[in-house]
């Protein structure tokens, strides 16, 4: 009755079958049939999206065959845990699980369990981008397939292969003789899919050589095999190769004739990973055509379309190798574009922040923070739960639909789409709590629609935003005051300023480098482009905030220089600036002033930074006095920071930290014997909602806070001051690279002396600060007061 209610897609009825198997299963004492219940059960949990009890089940089937010595069973419940952790983006786990179902395999002679393993490590490898060892287990699992006599399975092999020579390598003469063999021998045995599969591919070997009368030869061969096996999920693919092949001929009608069907194929699967993709391909014709009203219709449609979609890619090596992220990154670039030519700057605005936003959705969308309220940790956790229930359902929903017509089960798809629309319901539900709850937590998971009117709202007077946004060769510079806008433009493509900024940081990041010979010269160029253009825009304003994108967010731009009657001055000299890391966020600019009373200070935890315990030692002896509390080496631990830090009004961390764009991986480095111990990462910052009630300011006086030079999206800043917004402070104070520890030391005293003695606001101590430094002789140059950022509130 379990695999009855399986197959008709009724997951609920089927586990309840399967519990009561397993039951009697183990009443019997028969513990193989026991482990293999267990495993449908682990099958039947993911897909309702409940991915640690799958894994769960799938580990206490791998006991159960250990237990009774069986070899077949432990490597296939190997190799059902590494593919459990594929689907969770979780490549390093998985890669372990079937490198350990592979040994197993090897050890017992079981050859077809040897075979799912090479295909799955080739599989992993061909996705991380690591081309030698994608090949030598896809050889492997080839060789294997042709020892076994699976002559289907060798079919798939030779394509894989060829897939790897020609994404990895563009080695397009051998990536052509592995897809004709694979076409083939579909041919000879009788695989229907195999040879317009292959077929297609031969085109597009021939489409990546420029060669596109070939290339629409074998692709409309391999559309019309495909369509005569009625396998829709395949035409789809091809109708969009085709299509692209049309736009590398600039035949855009023929390019949208195909790209449009495919449009229709995915919204019928709800297939939304290859729809975006169609859909921005549709504009890029449109646009080829210069119909700019449908170019922008369609990438708006992809951006929407985007919005739906959530990474679940864990590692770091993946996510550089994973070329999706920037070609979405190029449909808001697209249409911010396109938007901004149209005459519709304030529009424009909206996909800025939209593209901001994601970044965040993505960084924190899969991984919901743990806080100190547990109401909202129940709200989070059902989110979570409900959510992977979601896009597990839509999976399955999704793989039913590929298949042929005349192969689907009717009943399993009306099963699913019930089960799914009554789980977006109660996940909608789940969500308005949240938002009520924790409106900051309820913004990161969610993309956030921002208009014109919204940021102006909130702008506080005599203060302006310049917001920053990079096409392919302008850059356009948006000034936005409370009722005050204008939009310019510069000429300058992509690579030269992002390569300016390259250069620039390379040399500010190294303190022996000349500052007259050497960095005055692409500062003042970059002052040209970024702020020269509304320089006289900004002159009526004394609050300047920098709202980056792209490469600008690992810029200073307060360390940018012009000459002025005759002499060389820092943009700091002449403004305040402050930084946010997005519009949306500009409501925190008017934070009301609160008295800073209470220092919490914690420095140097593992003793390589010996001005930091100096640093928070004057900090508490010279200024705070009784107010402060600081703990410094083996006692500056991450327990008594997270038990205390809520009580304080400023929170001071004279310590390392690294970030990266995954907040899991980002972290602030605390005293501690592991690794658990030692490491705060941006996940837990986030959870420690409790610092709303009282903390103002974070000052992160700390080592590689925020950076990966010019290159990338921004997306580590992004995600340092989305944590912390999430957690309640208003003022982040961070820094863009690693600082010297005794200038910081210095500059951080005068700092606080300004802010708490002498009553100014948080970026005017800041500025002064700053200033100190680049007035005296030992540390005038940029490198030591340059990287301090103040994003947020400067009251």
């Amino acid at each position: 009755m379990g695999d009855y209610y399986w197959n008709l897609g009724d997951f609920e009825n089927a586990l309840k079958y399967k519990r009561e198997a397993k039951k009697l299963y183990h009443q019997e004492f028969d513990y193989v049939d026991e482990a293999s219940v267990i495993s449908n059960i682990g099958t039947l949990v993911g897909n309702l999206g409940e991915f640690d009890e799958m894994v769960d089940n799938y580990k206490r089937a791998l006991e159960l065959h250990k237990m009774t010595l069986y070899y077949p069973g432990e490597s296939s419940s190997l190799n059902s845990l590494g593919w459990a952790y594929i689907g969770d983006g979780d490549y390093s786990q998985a890669l372990e699980y079937q490198l350990k179902s592979l040994a197993v395999a090897r050890n017992y002679n079981d050859r077809w369990n040897e075979l799912r393993a090479y295909g799955a490590i080739g599989s992993i490898y061909t996705d991380l981008g690591d081309s030698l060892n994608a090949i030598q287990y896809l050889k492997y699992y080839l060789e294997t397939a042709t020892a076994l006599g699976s002559k289907e399975t060798r079919a798939n092999a030779l394509n894989s292969l060829g897939l790897v020579y020609l994404d990895l390598f563009s080695d397009y003469d051998q990536a052509r003789e592995y897809f004709s063999v694979s076409r083939d021998l579909s041919k000879l045995i009788g695989y229907d899919l195999g040879p317009g599969v292959s077929t297609s591919n031969i085109g597009v070997t021939y489409s990546r050589q420029g060669r596109c009368e070939e290339a629409l030869e074998y692709q409309k061969e391999g559309l019309r095999i495909v369509r005569g096996v009625h396998s829709r999920y395949t035409e789809m693919q091809g109708l969009n190769e085709i299509g692209e092949t049309y736009q590398a001929l600039e035949m855009y009608d023929m390019a949208l004739e195909s790209h449009l069907e495919a449009i229709e194929i995915a919204k019928s699967f709800g297939e939304r990973n290859s729809q975006w993709m169609y859909e921005f391909n549709a504009g890029k014709a449109f646009e080829g055509k210069t119909d700019l009203q449908n170019a922008v219709k369609y990438y708006k449609m992809a951006a929407v379309t985007l919005t739906g979609i959530k990474k679940k890619i864990k590692s770091e090596e993946m996510k550089k190798q994973f070329g999706d992220i920037q070609r979405q990154t190029e449909v808001y670039k697209r249409l911010i574009d396109l938007l901004i030519r149209t005459g519709k700057p304030d529009e424009a605005i909206k996909y800025i922040e939209e593209s901001k936003s994601k970044i965040v959705k993505d960084a924190f969308g899969d991984i919901k923070p743990k806080t100190d309220n547990r109401e909202l940790n129940v709200t989070l956790e059902e989110v979570d739960k409900i959510e992977k229930k979601r896009e597990a359902l839509e999976k399955e929903l999704v793989e039913e639909k590929k298949k042929p017509k005349e192969k689907q089960d009717k009943t399993k798809i009306d099963n699913l789409s019930s089960t799914l629309a009554s789980t977006e319901g109660e996940f909608n539900q789940w969500m308005m709590k949240l938002k009520f709850q924790n409106r900051q937590m309820f913004d990161a998971l969610t993309i956030k629609p921002t208009t014109l009117g919204d940021v102006q709202h909130i702008i506080p007077e005599n203060t302006v935003l310049l917001e920053y946004f990079i096409s392919s060769d302008k850059i356009y510079i948006f000034c936005i005051g409370k009722q005050y806008f204008i939009a310019k433009s510069v000429d300058v493509t992509e690579a030269e300023i992002t390569g300016l900024i390259d250069y620039y940081i390379g040399i500010v990041k190294d303190p022996h480098s000349n500052i007259t010979e050497e960095l005055n010269e692409p500062a003042m160029k970059l002052y040209e482009y970024l702020i020269k253009p509304v320089e006289e825009e900004i002159s009526r304003f004394e609050n300047i905030v920098i709202v980056p994108f792209g490469a600008l967010y690992y810029l200073p731009f307060h360390a940018l220089v012009h000459e002025q009657d005759g002499k060389v001055e820092y943009l700091i000299e002449w403004k305040r600036i402050s930084y946010t890391t997005s519009a949306t966020f500009a409501d925190v600019l008017n934070y009301k002033r609160k008295e800073i009373k209470k220092l919490i200070a914690m420095g140097n935890p593992d003793g390589s930074l010996p001005s930091a315990s100096e640093e928070v030692e004057i900090l508490r002896d010279q200024i705070f006095k009784k107010d402060a509390i600081i703990w410094t080496l083996d006692e500056a631990t991450k327990d008594k920071f997270l038990e205390s830090a809520k009580d304080y009004d400023v929170i001071h961390l004279a310590t390392h930290g690294n970030m990266q764009s995954n907040p899991l991986e980002s972290y602030l480095l605390f005293a501690g014997d592991t690794e658990d111990e030692q490491r705060l990462t941006l996940l837990e910052v986030a959870g420690y909602t409790a610092l709303r009630n009282k903390t103002t300011l974070v000052f992160l006086s700390a080592c590689q806070t925020a950076t990966e030079e010019g290159r990338g999206t921004g997306s580590e800043l992004i995600s340092l001051a989305e944590a912390f917004a999430m957690a309640g402070p208003p003022t982040l104070i961070a820094t863009l690279w690693e600082v010297n520890d005794v200038s910081t030391s210095k500059l951080a005293v005068k700092f606080y002396h300004v802010l708490k003695r002498e009553k100014k606001d948080k970026l005017e101590a800041l500025r002064r600060a700053q200033l100190a430094l680049l007035k005296s002789d030992k540390f005038s140059h940029p490198f030591f007061w340059a990287p301090f950022l103040l994003i947020g509130s400067w009251r």
